[in-house]
């Protein structure tokens, strides 16, 4: 799987991003990118370990009482 990221300005950095995507791991594999100058930038993962010993807590966020919260947005049905 490929997702492509072009910029929305002109102030942004890069031209494009490409990220290509294990589809059973959905993990990234490879990012190439390009600069404003034509320069193309390309990053390989490989090897990656996941859940190396952190521990769950660690991703724990504590909103601040002044946040909206949106509780499963993305996938809730329609009542």
């Amino acid at each position: 799987m490929v997702l492509v990221l072009t910029r929305s300005t002109v102030a942004e950095g890069f031209k494009t991003i490409k990220l290509y995507v294990n589809p059973e791991s959905k993990l990234i594999r490879r990012m190439e990118g390009w600069t404003l100058s034509g320069e193309k930038l390309r990053f390989d993962f490989r090897d990656i370990t996941v859940n190396t010993g952190i521990p769950a807590s660690r991703f724990l966020y504590d909103s601040p009482a002044s946040a909206n919260v949106y509780n499963n947005f993305l996938f809730k049905t329609e009542e």
